[in-house]
């Protein structure tokens, strides 16, 4: 890498510095939305564990909120059978209240997502959602970080002025 930066222009130069800044304090602040949004979750989570007067609540909804880190299955590795399983035992009054606990979770999971992110990165909340949306739809769950990754490359290389900008933009 330091072969390359040395034969390029100091312009250039300090344009890859720039972008590769930008970038460090993205992935920074992608870690730090993703922090919030599993403190949300897990929050949300302990609270529907002691309205429905779960034993050992606190550390149930711990586990299930650190369950949120995993874009793809998350928290449902513990409803999902803990809900089937309460409607086999004929607990349906519980298990319903599981269900709504965890509709709430994963619905305010994605409310929150793309502002957070977007907050964070640094980017407008629905070019987040987009750009989630089209990353999940190219590359399955990694797209969930690759979409926002995509669009934070090309803001720092917009920025750095490898790019030049599209009608106007800053």
């Amino acid at each position: 890498m330091k072969f390359l930066m040395n034969i390029l222009p100091d312009t250039l130069q300090e344009k890859i510095k720039k972008v590769q800044i930008e970038l460090f304090l993205s992935f920074i602040n992608m870690i730090k939305a993703q922090v919030i949004l599993v403190t949300i979750s897990t929050t949300i989570t302990i609270l529907g564990f002691y309205i429905l007067k779960v034993d050992y609540a606190l550390t149930l909804g711990l586990i299930c909120g650190l369950l949120d880190i995993l874009p793809l299955f998350g928290p449902s590795l513990v409803f999902i059978p803990w809900i089937i399983f309460s409607v086999i035992m004929g607990n349906i009054s519980f298990a319903m209240g599981l269900l709504i606990l965890y509709v709430i979770i994963i619905g305010s999971r994605q409310i929150f997502q793309a502002k957070i992110i977007g907050q964070n990165l640094g980017i407008d909340p629905l070019l987040t959602l987009v750009s989630i949306y089209l990353g999940i739809e190219i590359f399955g769950f990694m797209g969930l970080f690759i979409g926002p990754l995509v669009v934070v490359i090309m803001r720092a290389l917009i920025h750095s002025g490898i790019i030049p900008p599209l009608c106007g933009t800053k």
